[in-house]
């Protein structure tokens, strides 16, 4: 991130803020646009809307002073916590596990 010089510090500032409220509405954009793709099971426009509400959630971690880092150390602990907990979702089908792998074969790549 480039440093804030202070005849512009005012400018940065506002424009962050729009930048994270342009973030939320992407949100609920991409929530919307999901829900909608899964009604007739698009599978592009489903893949495309979930793509969409990742980049948004990475951005707006950053834009909130949470760097890409430490958020995917918090998935990290969240997924093994879920894990730990026998979450429904990983008792069923084991997806918690499947993407604790996924990330980790990622990271190891």
């Amino acid at each position: 991130m480039k440093p804030i010089q202070n005849g512009n510090l005012k400018l940065n500032i506002t424009k962050n803020l729009k930048t994270i409220e342009w973030l939320k509405a992407e949100l609920i954009d991409g929530v919307s646009s999901l829900f909608k793709a899964m009604i007739p099971n698009q599978e592009k426009k489903i893949i495309n809307a979930l793509v969409r509400l990742i980049i948004a959630a990475y951005t707006l971690s950053r834009r909130l002073g949470i760097s890409y880092e430490r958020l995917e150390e918090e998935l990290d602990e969240q997924i093994q916590k879920l894990i730990d907990d026998h979450h429904e979702i990983e008792k069923w089908f084991g997806d918690l596990s499947a993407l604790q792998d996924h990330l980790q074969n990622r990271k190891n790549f």
